[in-house]
């Protein structure tokens, strides 16, 4: 049971390196995507300004009307409040990214040919099994604590059995087992030499119990792991 804890300890610390390296890869393309659309939007904004100065002056020089002002006014609004908002994305998503690195990232200048150059994932294989999916160290750490658990309970029932020597230092069987059976009972005859469970107040039935429970948990954990294997990759 130790051994199967320790090993499921070694998969969840590996699992969560991974868990880490994916949460930056995905914080960085965000971080490069969101600063690339508030550019862009930025861009769109110095460009709906000079049309409303362009319009300003048609409207002076009477070739446009009021309701052309009020619609070129509205665009350099509204371009005003998209970029506001995705500038506070990016900042957010440049901040989440830091957090995650644990020091300030600093992000190359916004060029969307060098975004669309990053590497993206690799399309899976055709015909790939699901099997390897047990490979994954979420799913081994929940398989090593559902083995620790099954052990845990092979130890609890194992303590119902009497802890006797059974053989004398000549080989001969010992003074603990001979008093076993004493009398030619073939009952228990409890002896101070013996330690039986059935003194022990109900204590070892409800350790069994409570590593029955143990066990019941790390199956539905088990199998917890499985399902958001298969829904991460779906």
């Amino acid at each position: 049971a130790a051994l199967s804890s320790y090993l499921g300890t070694v998969e969840a610390e590996r699992s969560a390196r991974l868990s880490l390296i994916a949460g930056v890869a995905s914080s960085y393309y965000s971080a490069r995507a969101l600063a690339e659309q508030a550019d862009f939007s930025r861009k769109t904004q110095i460009s709906r300004e000079e049309n409303l100065k362009l319009v300003k002056g048609k409207v002076a020089a009477g070739s446009a009307n009021r309701l052309d002002l009020l619609q070129a006014e509205s665009l350099v609004d509204s371009a005003r409040v998209s970029t506001a908002d995705l500038e506070r994305q990016a900042e957010t998503a440049r901040n989440a990214l830091d957090l995650l690195v644990g020091e300030p990232v600093k992000l190359p200048e916004v060029s969307g040919k060098d975004l669309k150059e990053l590497p993206v994932a690799p399309h899976l294989p055709a015909g790939i099994d699901s099997s390897v999916l047990l490979n994954r160290p979420d799913v081994l750490s929940a398989e090593a604590s559902l083995r620790a658990a099954n052990a845990n309970i092979g130890a609890a029932r194992a303590a119902f059995f009497p802890r006797i020597t059974l053989a004398g230092s000549a080989g001969t069987a010992s003074n603990e087992l001979g008093d076993l059976f004493s009398n030619g009972t073939r009952a228990w005859s409890f002896v101070p030499s013996i330690s039986l469970p059935i003194f022990d107040g109900g204590r070892l039935r409800a350790n069994l119990d409570s590593r029955d429970a143990d066990y019941d948990l790390a199956v539905s954990q088990y199998n917890k792991s499985l399902v958001k294997a298969l829904s991460d990759v779906s």
